[in-house]
């Protein structure tokens, strides 16, 4: 490392601030991923790995710390099926639901592909990873390919294995005793090791069950010495040894979720507990309160135990009493709705299915801001306690008393408190109504200026009203439309004026509904010519841009509304269709959400990716996909910014990330321009991000004799440098000055900065 004695003693001088925890550099990204639901683990020395189907992550026992990992480490995706470890190659094997397999020794990442990319009907999901010296044998609807650790390559492949030659879908595998056993959906199938051509399906004879129990049944299997493990739905867990089958005592077990050999045994995951089987010995049941569903197990050198569970994430008794390991995240990784305000992010997991039921979803809310996750539910280890309600699917925020306002699809209206209170609000306490179909259907939640909560009822009875106000004193009011189309909402979205604009569900029609309470005024907006002219009348997203234009995003592309008020005059109105390169903008795409950052850029999410277009949407500034970013998903469910801190939040169907974006809000409260990285360290190659600026601010960087040394304007209160000057020279080792100054000079910041060559 090289030394800088007046570099270091500039430093202490003028007393740079540590970055907050949760900055990361403009242009780059991080997952959110939800570690509550585990499916496998691995133990691989001092680290263990788990996983559930939206990400993967390790914890270091040696360091006590956990780490989340995504396709910014290296890894091929984020649909985790199986990890396993071979400790002869000291090799972490990551199997995936697309047949992908990554292959990871703690320093690289070698992909093995072929798979993933053959031509097979059947589903290529790993359902199961077994090792046995140098082979890994991959179990799945396709049968077993087998991976040589030490090529990287896919050796063979075992299909078309059952009787005469047929397919056979494979749930595990086991070597043990010198036979190759799988756990078929027809049965059981062993073939010898050696001295036969396991791609034959001459080579594979049927192994008849326990007496009285269904064949097709076995479940998973996994060698205990030289007898075989194998787990029957609903009949319990036998052990075949010398061609007899001896069922062990498991007193209350019908359903195992997974048989591991560890330790010179073989650990049962079952609801409830673990179960050690070791020969000769009585199994015995590990339980605690926290390991409520293993799903996987294993021993660490230490003998300690860790259990993916799926319900608790990552249960061990590492340092004694069994307590939870996993990282910090959203409760679910299913997140469908996002919502943006006060510094903080709302992930939201509920919603309803196709034809408009609920889902029952029960994962409660999570809420990110700079000192990370924090989230509620009902009988969630580590989640702060909420009542019972299901589906939440809206959000929004009262800053006249610091409440939050949470809409659930079938329980009514949640007023969640600062201090962590909450009250639950529907049918039973309040004016709320239930819709025809049973339920407080609460679909659209906005809060006015006057601190009143305005919230919308989805499928009321015919003549009830579907829009009810929550006034700041604690009072009611309602209303009611005679357009049988404005009782089915699906949200609520404020302009300037104070206006409710409501898209209609499309089963209805769709359209957008425009209320006035004011002055009791209401326009019914669709694809009509004079009556709205959307480019489509099934509106999938809304959102006010920092002009007060209304963005609407339908299933076929984006429109504006420039002039707002307009539409409620009663005369002719139409949409604006804008046009990017000779075409209407996203006219082929589904645009299922929409947000404006600082910089009034417009964001947009589509099933293609997410779309990020200039102030006039007439030049597109990226397009990010699972092509070209960590993206774990193309299709963008939510989309919401953090706007002092610029950080974009994109909810996919693969699981939920963020990308700090070169805009955000300004802030008028700012004394100092905030830098990050600071200082800019050697190999650093990413943009240093100046935040807190005035809003569109003229940024001019010199060195310390007053040499300009770059200029840029701020996109909002975020502005970006490249660490280069004028002519793309990388900046030297020195200190630098950053005045940052309004539109019209008034107002002056300045900041400090250290690079470091």
């Amino acid at each position: 490392m090289k030394c800088y004695p007046l570099f270091c003693w500039c430093i202490l001088v003028l007393g740079f601030l540590p970055a907050s925890a949760q900055d990361i550099p403009v242009g780059t990204w991080r997952t959110h991923a939800s570690f509550r639901s585990l499916q496998t683990l691995a133990v691989a020395g001092t680290r263990v790995y788990a996983a559930t189907d939206g990400g993967l992550f390790r914890f270091d026992t040696e360091y006590g710390n956990a780490q989340g990992l995504s396709r910014l480490d290296g890894l091929t995706g984020t649909n985790v099926s199986r990890l396993a470890y071979a400790p002869a190659q000291q090799v972490l094997v990551v199997a995936y639901t697309d047949g992908n397999v990554d292959l990871w020794d703690g320093n690289t990442i070698q992909p093995v592909s072929a798979l993933a990319r053959a031509n097979l009907a059947e589903s290529k999901k790993i359902n199961h990873v077994a090792v046995a010296g140098r082979l890994a044998y991959l179990a799945g609807d396709f049968g077993v390919a087998v991976l040589d650790l030490e090529s990287k390559n896919i050796r063979e492949t075992y299909r078309n294995i059952g009787p005469g030659g047929t397919r056979v879908g494979v749930r595990a595998t086991a070597a043990a005793g010198g036979n190759l056993y799988l756990a078929t959906d027809g049965g059981l199938l062993r073939a010898a090791l050696s001295g036969t051509n396991l791609q034959d399906f001459r080579s594979w004879s049927p192994v008849a069950g326990p007496e009285g129990v269904p064949g097709e049944n076995v479940r998973v299997v996994a060698p205990a010495g030289n007898a075989l493990c194998a787990a029957f739905d609903a009949n319990g867990v036998f052990l075949l040894e010398n061609g007899a089958w001896q069922k062990l005592d498991l007193p209350g077990v019908s359903r195992v979720n997974a048989l591991t050999p560890s330790a010179g045994g073989v650990l049962a995951g079952v609801p409830g507990g673990v179960w050690v089987i070791r020969p000769g010995e009585a199994p015995r049941l590990v339980g605690d309160p926290a390991a409520v569903d293993p799903r996987e197990a294993a021993f660490d050198a230490e003998g300690k135990l860790w259990i993916a569970d799926g319900a608790n994430g990552l249960v061990s008794n590492w340092e004694g009493p069994f307590r939870t390991y996993s990282p910090a995240g959203p409760l679910s990784n299913a997140v469908r709705r996002l919502v943006a305000d006060a510094g903080q992010v709302v992930a939201l997991p509920g919603g309803f299915g196709a034809n408009y039921t609920p889902r029952g979803d029960t994962a409660g809310v999570g809420f990110f801001s700079d000192e990370g996750w924090r989230n509620y539910a009902a009988r969630i280890p580590g989640a702060a306690p909420l009542p019972g309600v299901k589906d939440l699917l809206r959000a929004a925020y009262n800053p006249t008393d610091g409440n939050w306002y949470l809409g659930s699809y079938g329980n009514g209206l949640l007023v969640l408190r600062p201090d962590g209170s909450s009250t639950a609000l529907d049918e039973n306490n309040s004016p709320l109504l239930e819709s025809v179909e049973g339920g407080v259907r609460v679909t659209g939640l906005a809060v006015d200026a006057e601190g009143n909560a305005w919230v919308a009822l989805y499928g009321v009875p015919f003549g009830a009203p579907s829009l009810f106000v929550r006034r700041r004193d604690g009072t009611w009011g309602s209303y009611t439309f005679n357009n049988i189309a404005a009782r089915f909402p699906l949200d609520l979205v404020l302009d300037d004026f104070g206006n409710k604009w409501m898209p209609l569900a499309p089963v209805q029609g769709g359209g957008l509904w425009v209320f006035d309470d004011k002055g009791n005024r209401t326009r019914y907006l669709s694809a009509a010519f004079g009556g709205g002219g959307l480019p489509n009348a099934n509106v999938r997203s809304l959102a006010k841009d920092r002009e007060g234009q209304m963005w609407v995003g339908t299933e076929r592309g984006a429109a504006v509304f420039l002039a707002p008020a307009d539409v409620l005059r009663g005369t002719p109105v139409d949409a604006t269709l804008p046009v990017y390169e000779g075409n209407r903008l996203l006219r082929d795409e589904v645009v299922t959400a929409i947000a404006v950052d600082g910089g009034n850029r417009k964001w947009f999410g589509t099933r293609n990716g997410v779309f990020l277009f200039n102030p006039t949407t007439d030049k597109l500034v990226s397009h990010f996909t699972t092509a070209n970013s960590p993206l774990p998903a193309d299709s963008v469910a939510s989309l919401a910014i953090r706007g002092r801190a610029g950080e974009v939040f994109v909810a996919t169907a693969g699981g939920l990330v963020s990308y700090r974006a070169a805009a955000s809000e300004a802030d008028p409260e700012s004394r100092a321009v905030q830098i990050f990285p600071n200082p800019v360290r050697p190999g650093y190659e990413g943009l240093v991000g100046f935040t807190g600026l005035p809003e569109n601010a003229v940024v001019k960087i010199t060195d310390v004799s007053g040499r300009l040394v770059h200029e840029t304007r701020a996109h909002g209160g975020t502005a970006a440098w490249n660490v280069r000057d004028y002519r793309g020279r990388r900046a030297a080792t020195g200190i630098y000055l950053v005045y940052a100054t309004d539109a019209e000079g008034r107002k002056l910041l300045v900041g400090k900065m250290a690079v470091i060559e």
